[in-house]
């Protein structure tokens, strides 16, 4: 049975590499316009584009959900629910001793944290694998309302936990393949064995592609995604003047509000953090 589910799986793959390069121009396309309404929300003074949370949703979501309290914290995170990423590339590990730690707080379905992603890959991996940067990766998910009932936004962070948790060189790869093959919002999103599939063309092996595909990733994470996420949500520090957001980045645990979009304004933001006057 497990082989008849990782060969499906791996046909699956294969139809969705088939369709990368469409999947990269329609990403493309949405990096310009939100790049677009990024610079108009700067002329307007509105600061950079991002998803509010709709406290109202999240609040009526997790009237039933179990709060942090109730579930068991997943070991490959941090103290604070993040996932962090050293020199190395593998989830659970940690930059040099002076590294900055520099977390983002993703929405998978969010299409300002694929842009964000677009933006910012190149320059986090140079400081990263330079070992000036600890990247701390914060699944949570407050667009559920966006993917027709199918709770994506939960199901995609737990993918990526389980995926950290029992492929920890793969899990960058992942990362990135999530937001290169990002559904569009109002849609019925991605289910859990093309999830799955997304996995494996990441480099994630075959049993842990097939435990994601089989809803154990779901099983065994949703209920922390979803209470981790209504706790991130009411942190005070995390907070802008609409609330809580996706894209949100932190700098050495400072709230960093500064132009993704621009070239070079993330190492430098990492460079004023870290004391040193290089651009």
């Amino acid at each position: 049975m497990a082989k008849s589910s990782s060969n499906t799986n791996k046909q699956t793959a294969r139809q969705l590499s088939a369709q990368m390069r469409q999947d990269a121009a329609r990403r493309e396309k949405r990096f310009r316009l939100i790049s677009i309404g990024v610079l108009v929300a700067a002329v307007l003074g509105l600061g950079i584009a991002a998803v509010p949370i709709v406290k109202g949703y999240l609040d009526e979501k997790n009237k039933s959900a179990p709060t942090l309290g109730d579930v068991t914290r997943p070991s490959v995170v941090n103290a604070d629910g993040g996932i962090t990423v050293g020199a190395d590339g593998a989830a659970g590990s940690t930059g040099g001793a002076d590294a900055v730690e520099v977390a983002t707080y993703v929405d998978y379905m969010c299409p300002a944290c694929g842009a964000f992603e677009d933006a910012t890959v190149g320059q986090m991996d140079q400081l990263r694998e330079a070992g000036l940067v600890t990247l701390v990766v914060q699944p949570v998910a407050i667009l559920n309302r966006y993917s027709q009932g199918t709770e994506f936004s939960t199901r995609a962070g737990a993918a990526a936990v389980y995926v950290a948790a029992n492929a920890p060189e793969q899990f960058l790869a992942f990362h990135t393949a999530m937001f290169a093959n990002q559904p569009e919002e109002n849609s019925k999103a991605l289910t859990n064995k093309e999830i799955g599939a997304i996995a494996l063309t990441a480099g994630v092996p075959a049993e842990v592609s097939d435990a994601i595909a089989s809803d154990k990733a779901e099983d065994e994470y949703a209920d922390w995604i979803d209470a981790q996420t209504a706790d991130v949500a009411e942190r005070p520090e995390l907070q802008s003047e609409r609330g809580f957001s996706t894209p949100t980045v932190t700098i050495a645990g400072k709230r960093w509000d500064g132009n993704w979009t621009v070239e070079g304004a993330l190492v430098q933001a990492v460079n004023e953090a870290s004391g040193s006057t290089e651009g």
